[in-house]
């Protein structure tokens, strides 16, 4: 059952409408519209979405654009609300490798391996 939006509390509201916008994020990203995918998930952010998952997200926007500075900044500050997330650490290590910084992104492969051996996103 769907409570009735009356029924709702303002920070109940915000985080339906965070939700939206991540959604909508989502869409926006499979359209390879980065610019407008950006856009909904720092609304999302600013709504009180799971701020690990969002900046996570937004880290991959940066990330496939090529821009693995700015996309390291969010992964980090998403690693470290989420420090077991082996995606995230992965993205990491990607960026690094990507930065030419290689001993940083074995460490962040290697913590990445060590967490979840059994993980299918390990490169």
């Amino acid at each position: 059952m769907v409570p009735e939006q009356a029924d709702l509390t303002n920070d109940e509201i915000k985080l339906q409408q965070a939700t939206l916008f991540l959604q909508l994020g989502d869409t926006y990203y499979e359209l390879k519209d980065y610019p407008e995918a950006l856009n909904h998930y720092q609304k999302a952010l600013e709504l009180g979405g799971d701020p690990s998952e969002v900046l996570f997200k937004i880290g991959t926007i940066y990330c496939r654009q090529d821009l693995y500075q700015e996309a390291l900044q969010f992964f980090e500050r998403a690693i470290q609300l989420d420090a077991d997330n082996d995606c995230t650490w992965n993205n990491i290590a990607i960026c690094y490798a990507s930065l030419g910084k290689f001993r940083e992104a074995v460490d962040a492969q290697d913590r990445s391996i060590s967490m979840f051996p059994e993980s299918i996103y390990l490169v």
